[in-house]
């Protein structure tokens, strides 16, 4: 549908624009941030930098591009390991735990998922669980992962203390994300 006055604006960002505009900065990150190879278009630079990116456009800032200094440093300190295996540690007809090696978490969790979605497509349920696995993102793409493949997805996370618990003075508790997708008839309902 095309809208009129300010909205034809927002349709032609949303639909033309930030696809251009993320695909270049997409493409920058890739290449000069996170050490991508021009043909490298499987390995961890893009996944990372795809996911930067797709963030900031479906206005989840705080998971897009901000990230890159803080990733920097983690990647400077040794506590993200780029290129780090990714290794099933144990598993059965239906779960699998795996070791992310500290690699970046969009890997990780990109991996992993594609892991249940193979373990659901064999059993009716697949469920992946994660250790020494670094900040993963927005976790909603895991959840869309799961529904473009046609699965409901369950996505889940802990992390840092960040929160205080009430009549509390220090921060204690996670703020444990949740993400949920389920496939419909029309994704764009």
């Amino acid at each position: 549908a095309i809208f009129a006055g300010s909205d034809l604006i927002a349709q032609l960002w949303l639909f033309w624009l930030a696809p251009l505009v993320g695909g270049v900065l997409g493409g920058l990150l890739y290449r000069n941030v996170f050490g991508g190879e021009e043909d490298d278009v499987d390995g961890d630079a893009p996944v990372v930098a795809a996911h930067l990116v797709e963030s900031n456009l479906t206005g989840h800032d705080s998971h897009g591009v901000v990230r890159v200094p803080e990733y920097l440093a983690a990647m400077a300190s040794g506590v993200i390991v780029a290129g780090a295996p990714f290794e099933v540690t144990r598993s059965s007809e239906s779960t699998a735990l795996i070791d992310g090696g500290w690699n970046f978490g969009q890997v990780t969790a990109r991996r992993a998922t594609r892991l249940a979605i193979e373990l659901a497509r064999a059993t009716g349920v697949g469920v992946v669980s994660g250790r020494r696995v670094a900040h993963v993102g927005r976790l909603g793409a895991y959840a869309e992962q799961a529904v473009d493949a046609g699965f409901v997805g369950i996505v889940m996370s802990s992390g840092a203390p960040l929160v205080v618990a009430h009549g509390g003075a220090v921060p204690r508790l996670s703020t444990n994300p949740l993400a949920i997708g389920v496939p419909t008839a029309d994704r764009d309902a």
